[in-house]
């Protein structure tokens, strides 16, 4: 395995003696990897494949009659969060990555409560008592982090997470150990960085800042 410069000064990468050829994006356990662009490209993907499935299930709920959208929702989280969620472990700390999957979330509540694309969405996920699919995506990086750290201390991944949140105080804004131990701060007080917590207890507290933000908005539109 090398790499090999040629006449047009691009490195070229060498495997078994042939070269891997260059493509501008790779599909790599199941998520989209484009080569310029950011890891939204790989989201949007995901969303366009979680709307084929939402169509087919909201058809499928049509043709068998079921209306009730407690169980519509719980068919989503079903059939369609984990087509959503998938890989959010490494992308779901920026919200950014996650913003399309939160749209089709709550454009599909929208159609079940038969409401205008224009209702607030703090309005729309507070009467079907939901949260934001952050919510979710934020467990799921928890549950990855403490499955990491449990980990034999040889295993690469485990040596890669060490490693990252060595340098995680000169780390660059964008990383995901800088995104983390903001979220830890925000919800445990402190970072926690590689250490085992309650992940119930953080996430319940996520919820709670969520209700509050939601109550904050109701008063403030009476006022107004």
């Amino acid at each position: 395995m090398v790499f090999e410069t040629r006449q047009s000064d691009v490195c070229d990468f060498v495997l078994s003696g042939a070269v891997v050829e260059r493509v501008e994006s790779y599909k790599y356990l199941g998520f989209v990897v484009h080569a310029t662009k950011k890891l939204t490209f790989g989201t949007d993907a995901l969303v366009a494949t979680a709307k084929k499935a939402l169509f087919a299930m909201t058809r499928r709920c049509a043709l068998l009659g079921i209306r009730d959208p407690a169980l519509q929702c719980n068919l989503f989280d079903t059939l369609v969060l984990p087509i959503l969620s998938y890989g959010c472990e490494v992308w779901g700390v920026d919200t950014k990555c996650g913003a399309a999957a939160e749209a089709l979330h709550r454009d599909f509540l929208r159609r079940l409560l038969g409401v205008r694309k224009s209702t607030a969405n703090h309005m729309v996920l507070a009467e079907l008592g939901r949260f934001p699919l952050q919510v979710h995506f934020w467990q799921q990086i928890l549950r990855y982090h403490h499955r990491t750290i449990a980990l034999d201390n040889l295993r690469l991944v485990k040596l890669a997470m060490v490693d990252g949140f060595a340098l995680h105080q000169t780390a660059v804004k964008d990383s995901w150990q800088h995104y983390l131990g903001d979220f830890l701060h925000g919800h445990l007080g402190q970072q926690q960085l590689f250490h085992n917590f309650d992940i119930a207890s953080v996430i319940e507290r996520a919820k709670y800042q969520h209700a509050f933000e939601y109550f904050a908005n109701v008063q403030h539109s009476i006022a107004a």
